[in-house]
């Protein structure tokens, strides 16, 4: 079993918005996230998600606090 050496991953869409500006007003709020097909376009393609738009993407770990959780939670509401 190896999933207690992988990180958890969240790929997002937020319906009328596009996931490159998304993450872009994220970082300015010093939210660490990406945006793209990340490599799995057949993945995208079968979940009916334009590749080329692609997922917001925001990866936690085992060292994030509670309060950097609520600071993306917070800084989700305040750009969706």
């Amino acid at each position: 079993d190896r999933t207690h050496k992988r990180a958890p991953t969240l790929s997002i869409q937020v319906a009328g918005k596009n996931p490159a500006s998304l993450c872009e007003a994220l970082g300015r709020q010093n939210i660490l996230c990406g945006a793209g097909h990340f490599y799995s376009w057949r993945l995208l393609e079968g979940l009916g998600i334009d590749p080329r738009v692609g997922v917001l993407r925001m990866s936690m770990v085992h060292y994030n606090s509670e309060a950097e959780v609520a600071q993306l939670i917070n800084a989700l509401d305040a750009v969706c």
